[in-house]
């Protein structure tokens, strides 16, 4: 998996402290392959091949809090910026609360939840590049973190998760339409 990432041009960035790997992200370029998350999100087949992944991310534990993971997202944006690529997506785990903020902060948006990878129950989140500014909602409904169903619903609706708020253990998911 690593090899394959790092053999690819601008496709693993990498922070240290000093000689000290703290912090990691990979992106990798689906292009029309079945594993292209553009697929779970209903993208035109003639789109497919300007979608790249964000995937795996880590930061060391001693070093999270440091907005890494977002600074990691924000090169990974430019590099896609300046390419062909017009549609950034990844998975988060409806229970990385972290992580999840740091999309949003990212200007990444929900767009599907799903089982992914055989089983795992992911967000599926989205970036578009040709929008222009911070994604804006007419409507907004609060969900909470829990009530898939309810974001399922939206979700089909055309809703999408674009904002979390926590007031301290509660964790809410603001979808706009």
């Amino acid at each position: 998996y690593f090899r394959r990432h790092f053999d690819a041009e601008r496709g693993v960035i990498g922070a240290f402290a000093g000689d000290r790997l703290i912090a990691y992200g990979i992106l990798s370029f689906p292009g029309e392959s079945e594993d292209n998350f553009g697929r779970d999100i209903g993208l035109p087949p003639d789109e497919l091949k300007s979608v790249a992944h964000l995937e795996t991310s880590a930061v060391h534990p001693d070093y999270r809090g440091n907005g890494l993971q977002k600074k990691i997202f924000e090169i990974h944006f430019r590099t896609l910026e300046n390419g062909n690529y017009a549609h950034a997506l990844c998975t988060v785990s409806p229970k990385n609360y972290p992580s999840l903020r740091n999309m949003f902060d990212a200007g990444m948006v929900i767009r599907a939840v799903k089982i992914k990878f055989g089983w795992m129950l992911r967000y599926i989140l989205h970036k578009d590049f040709r929008l222009a500014g911070p994604v804006r909602a007419a409507e907004v409904e609060r969900v909470p973190a829990d009530d898939l169903e309810t974001q399922k619903r939206l979700l089909a609706g055309g809703w999408y998760g674009f904002d979390a708020v926590s007031d301290g253990g509660n964790i809410e998911i603001l979808f706009g339409k």
